[in-house]
């Protein structure tokens, strides 16, 4: 069973990491770019073998000979594809340029030791709440894992698992990454382990932190990836979701991924394949969480600001258009996903119409008392992070603007995370 689980795994990873590898090359060999391409890869792999099992059940059924035999191509595939693209560097690779922005040794090796040391209370938490929750929490329970169980047992009836005779707090409109990708692994098992879920949820809590550190290394300076990678393992509420097997780990990891692509292609203007990553991943988060639909919307408004307020309109419309290209497939899923299968959304059925919805929205006294509830939120989730890190570091970073020592995407970046 474990080398089942363990291929279950390995399969979604090694596609997510050839994907990358094929089509952003970089002549550097450095270890910053393969964490990088690491921690992208896990939601990269799970997104898009969850996409792939999903046509698989539609054209199908749930077979375990089909699922395998796709995955395998789709595999294989890749890295015939990976080999020929080496052989012929048919993909142009770029360079890519380190700024050691802290030279300070010591300064260094302290910041070293800190994190090693936030890192092993992090693992020693993780493991402490594996065992004392090992199957997560209310969420896990009631949609996620429930509907991969559903999936999983239910053969040919695998639909009912988006049947508006279940609980309505059970959410059938709720997108299906996490429970395919649980149900996918079970079926490489062949039975329902409680590891998956559990090591699944791990998996994205830690690309999460991995992302942080590779691209802050890579946009300004190893010794910034680790004071933010310590601060954001520090926060408790971020280990203790990431331990309860539900969906806002995986959510903020593909918005992170989304965030690291825009800004990686502001580094490398001439490479789209970042923007069509981009898109890719925020498509994802739609296709994990329905709160990842506003920030497709989000995301594609404030890439047109920038184009309507930008000198270097061609280029810009350019990598719209590859994140365009990016984000039509997954969300292609989506839209069949939510017409086909699934009831009504109560947000928007029942007693909340469009007429009501319309009126809510012109309600300027609600994003008043939304605005209230983020920054509550935030102090009360991080107290000493925003009053003695967050509002100095955004100080400093808006006078390092002003005297160039460093520019808006890099500030842009820090500010969204």
């Amino acid at each position: 069973m474990i080398i089942k689980m363990c291929l279950s795994i390995f399969v979604p990873l090694s596609i997510g990491f050839f994907l990358m590898h094929i089509f952003l090359p970089f002549k550097s060999s450095i270890s910053e770019y393969l964490l990088l391409k690491g921690s992208l890869a896990v939601g990269l792999g799970f997104g898009i073998t969850s996409c792939t099992y999903f046509l698989c059940l539609l054209l199908f059924g749930p077979t375990t000979t089909g699922l395998i035999l796709l995955d395998a191509g789709t595999l294989g595939f890749l890295m015939f594809l990976f080999i020929y693209a080496v052989k012929t560097r048919i993909f142009a690779e770029y360079d890519t340029e380190h700024k050691k922005i802290l030279n300070d040794f010591k300064l260094r090796r302290i910041l070293s030791v800190g994190f090693f040391a936030v890192l092993a209370l992090t693992i020693t938490n993780i493991i402490y709440r594996a065992i004392l929750l090992p199957l997560g929490m209310w969420d896990a329970w009631v949609i996620w894992n429930l509907r991969a169980r559903f999936i999983f047992r239910g053969g040919e009836y695998w639909t009912d698992a988006f049947s508006s005779l279940l609980a309505p707090n059970h959410h059938p409109d709720y997108p299906l990454l996490i429970p395919l990708t649980i149900s996918r692994c079970w079926t490489y098992i062949g039975n329902e382990t409680e590891a998956i879920p559990w090591l699944i949820s791990l998996l994205f809590t830690f690309a999460t932190a991995g992302n942080l550190y590779s691209a802050l290394t890579v946009l300004r300076s190893k010794s910034q990836g680790v004071m933010a990678t310590m601060l954001l393992l520090s926060t408790s509420i971020f280990i203790n979701v990431g331990t309860w097997q539900q969906a806002d780990i995986p959510t903020a990891s593909f918005f992170m991924a989304g965030l690291v692509f825009l800004f990686l292609q502001d580094r490398f203007p001439d490479n789209y394949g970042f923007s069509a990553f981009a898109g890719v991943m925020t498509g994802l988060s739609g296709w994990t969480k329905n709160e990842g639909l506003l920030f497709m919307v989000s995301f594609f408004l404030a890439r047109i600001v920038i184009i309507i307020i930008s000198k270097n309109r061609n280029r810009l419309m350019n990598q719209l258009m590859y994140f365009t290209l990016g984000i039509l497939p997954v969300l292609a899923i989506i839209m069949y996903f939510k017409v086909n299968f699934v009831p009504p959304s109560e947000l928007v059925s029942g007693e909340r119409g469009a007429g009501e919805i319309i009126l809510k929205l012109r309600d300027y006294s609600r994003y008043v008392q939304i605005m209230k509830a983020f920054l509550t939120g935030i102090i009360a989730v991080a107290p000493m992070f925003f009053c003695w890190y967050f509002i100095p570091y955004m100080l400093v970073l808006i006078s390092m603007i002003r005297t160039k020592q460093v520019s808006l995407p890099h500030f842009s970046f820090c500010f969204s995370w």
